[in-house]
């Protein structure tokens, strides 16, 4: 029907697909023809959209200048659309980029920019990973009572909205957080929480 913008949110669509089965040359294969054909028609939400996806997968293989690029690319366009939830997830990886590169201070602002976000948006899902971020740039500064603190808020979010995996995640987060600490009784029953909802869950 020569409708490109639906073609392109069909690449980005299949290259989530690739992405999720491991096929990243197909995936990123995929977004980079989403984005040349979102650029060819001026659809800037979907340019964004493909950008925010391609930087997540050249983060996962460890590619992170390339990642770095393609986030920064995503929050100016998200900025430039007002796309609040565009510019959250462009914080988020920035910010998780930024952490990998080992520069826990800007990757500290920028999760703490995306708390502020989600929170005047009312994003409690959003509010709850941001919580686990910084949470866990804490744990890389080796300041582990703010670490905990934030591991602590975010598990209170993850229990609020029934999010198992979440939940899960954040019971081990604060457990590492604990347990270099020194407190280890408090370490063992949250790390005991956690086994118990991975195995409810049959996550291995």
């Amino acid at each position: 029907m020569g409708d490109c913008s639906r073609e392109g949110q069909a690449l980005s669509n299949l290259g989530n697909i690739y992405s999720a089965v491991g096929d990243n040359s197909q995936a990123i294969q995929c977004y980079e023809e989403a984005i040349a054909i979102a650029q060819q028609v001026g659809d800037r939400q979907g340019e964004a959209n493909a950008l925010g996806y391609l930087g997540n997968l050249y983060l996962s293989l460890g590619q992170f200048n390339t990642a770095l690029e393609h986030h920064q690319k995503h929050l100016e366009l998200a900025r430039t659309l007002g796309d609040r939830p565009g510019e959250g997830r462009a914080l988020q990886g920035l910010g998780n980029t930024r952490q990998q590169l080992g520069d826990c201070g800007l990757a500290l602002d920028y999760h703490e920019q995306n708390l502020a976000l989600v929170r005047t948006m009312g994003d409690i899902a959003g509010e709850g990973t941001a919580l686990g971020c910084i949470g866990n740039i804490y744990d890389d500064l080796h300041d582990y009572a703010q670490a905990a603190t934030y591991h602590r808020q975010d598990l209170a979010i993850a229990r609020q909205l029934g999010e198992k995996r979440a939940e899960e995640a954040a019971l081990v987060n604060l457990a590492n957080a604990e347990s270099e600490l020194g407190q280890y009784t408090a370490a063992v029953e949250h790390y005991g929480q956690a086994l118990v909802l991975a195995r409810q869950m049959g996550d291995r």
